[in-house]
């Protein structure tokens, strides 16, 4: 089954993720997206908090998913919809150099 095109604040994010050279792809379970990573670095889920959005337990399902994506060395991020709005560009720019650090970390 495929995923739905996102829609509202998660298209817009990930539109500017892209305006900044970050590849990112539609997320699964409660992450509205992800960045998959060089080699064996942990990818980067992302879950935007505050939308209209009445599928989910939030906590409960970000606790049990946060602590899944964790196990298997992702790192997992939640932004609210009004820091989006405010600071989407900040935010971008910090995930930007966060991947690059990720991925020029040599392996030990």
């Amino acid at each position: 089954m495929e995923t739905p095109e996102k829609e509202g604040i998660s298209k817009t994010f990930i539109n500017k993720l892209k305006m900044y050279g970050i590849k990112c792809e539609n997320g699964f379970g409660i992450f509205d997206l992800y960045i998959k990573t060089k080699d064996s670095k942990p990818n980067i889920a992302i879950t935007i908090i505050g939308k209209n959005n009445n599928r989910y337990s939030l906590i409960e399902d970000y606790l049990f998913y946060h602590d899944q994506y964790v196990a298997n060395n992702w790192i997992v991020k939640a932004y609210y919809t009004y820091d989006l709005i405010d600071n989407m560009d900040k935010i971008a720019k910090d995930l930007k150099k966060q991947l690059e650090e990720i991925e020029n970390e040599t392996d030990k």
